[in-house]
């Protein structure tokens, strides 16, 4: 435990703002080891650097999970106000009004019929990867037009 510690520190010093700190690293790394590391450990090994490496990987893990949440804030924080009703209707409707054929088809079965990806993949004779990918670009076309 104390090895765990001494490394977070080394690998936390000088952090900055944002990153994580080396009391969360270090519980993190607890935590991974005797869930999962525990069990790959081997006794008389290169203990040193295996538990450097968890570390390291725990640290990472932290600083993305903190760099995703502080996004996921700011954008929730820069969302325009809700939109009345009978204005997101007459939006809606100038939407699909003016977008493709296939991609009205495709964007009204997933968000109002509840369509799965899989089911479309199924019903299109395609991969889920390519419905997607049509439905994001249909997505992207719907933005572009609610503009």
């Amino acid at each position: 435990m104390r090895l765990l510690r001494s490394f977070a520190r080394y690998l936390c010093a000088g952090a900055r703002e944002g990153e994580p700190d080396w009391e969360d690293v270090a519980q993190e790394a607890a935590r991974r080891f005797f869930t999962s590391g525990l069990a790959r450990f081997r006794p008389g090994g290169p203990e040193r650097s295996y538990l450097y490496s968890i570390v390291k990987a725990s640290r990472i893990q932290l600083y993305r999970s903190m760099s995703r949440r502080a996004r996921r804030e700011s954008a929730v924080a820069s969302e325009e106000p809700v939109r009345p009703v009978a204005e997101t209707r007459t939006l809606l409707y100038r939407v699909l009004s003016r977008i493709s054929g296939s991609c009205r088809e495709l964007l009204e079965r997933v968000f109002f019929d509840g369509a799965s990806h899989s089911e479309l993949a199924g019903e299109l004779g395609l991969e889920e990867s390519s419905v997607r990918s049509r439905l994001t670009r249909c997505l992207q076309a719907a933005r572009e037009i609610a503009r």
